[in-house]
């Protein structure tokens, strides 16, 4: 069953975070950019509550916010994350794909295949 509040406060929180970066952060150059999620919030709050089963899994994004929150991911992650603090869901990376309290796992970054020196 749909939890209203929880998807409202959900919404509410992500919305907030994007007027933090955008009437601040940005300005400021704490943020280098900023990509909010509005008009896909509702969406991803909602899809949050129906992610419980131990099979169910989601491959975040940039305009993410809204899921990872859903997911337990804190308004301080998430806010660490778009500033590139090691302490937000991406680790310091930028625009990074997040550990939603181990809900949510990073893609493993591969090592570069080696080319074969090609003859002349």
């Amino acid at each position: 069953m749909t939890d209203w509040t929880t998807a409202l406060r959900t919404v509410f929180v992500s919305r907030a975070l994007d007027a933090i970066e955008e009437t601040r952060l940005l300005p400021e150059r704490k943020v280098l950019y900023q990509f909010c999620a509005r008009g896909h919030d509702v969406t991803q709050a909602l899809l949050g509550q129906q992610l419980t089963g131990r099979r169910d899994a989601v491959s975040p994004y940039y305009r993410s916010r809204p899921l990872a929150l859903a997911l337990g991911v804190t308004a301080e992650q998430a806010l660490a994350s778009t500033m590139m603090r090691a302490e937000g869901m991406s680790g310091g990376r930028d625009v990074g794909v997040g550990n939603a309290e181990a809900r949510v796992e990073p893609r493993r970054a591969r090592k570069p295949r080696e080319q074969p020196e090609k003859d002349d």
